[in-house]
């Protein structure tokens, strides 16, 4: 990387563009990409939630893909929070899936495959009613030994 300076991102135009990272963590704008770095389960957990849980109260679609952390620990979590998960899961504004069900269920990644799979979710959630999903990924799928995965990156960027 260049020693030029990055002009940070200006902040959110309104409310209707303000994408909150929980109470007390600022916000980001719709459409932006945030990475959570974390040494344990734990500290996962502590950062995700709060993300989680802004998503749900602002009306957001939350999708969450686990890969590190398990999908009973993630709702343990929500719920630890007060979320009501099983009813935000059958009224369709709250998933939570493992990276595995949700990329490679057949035991092997596709990268347009996945790629379909997010269009055909925003499409769903837009046809819904939702003003915005807030879909996130724990990226140390991209870690696993499964054909395919190679394309993770090409996924991650398209």
């Amino acid at each position: 990387m260049s020693g030029r300076k990055r002009k940070p991102l200006p902040p959110p135009r309104d409310a209707d563009d303000e994408v909150s990272l929980g109470v007390g963590r600022g916000a980001l704008r719709t459409g932006d990409h945030a990475v959570f770095v974390y040494r344990s389960p734990e500290e996962l957990l502590e950062q995700v939630v709060p993300y989680l849980c802004a998503g749900l109260t602002a009306g957001d679609k939350v999708v969450y893909v686990a890969d590190d952390l398990d999908v009973t620990l993630v709702n343990a979590a929500l719920r630890k929070a007060g979320v009501d998960v099983d009813g935000l899961t059958q009224a369709g504004r709250l998933v939570v899936v493992a990276a595995t069900d949700a990329f490679f269920p057949g035991g092997r990644f596709d990268a347009d495959e996945a790629i379909a799979g997010v269009r055909a979710l925003l499409a769903q959630a837009h046809a819904d009613g939702f003003r915005r999903v807030r879909f996130s990924v724990e990226m140390t799928y991209l870690l696993r030994d499964v054909p395919g995965s190679e394309r993770g990156v090409e996924f991650e960027a398209r």
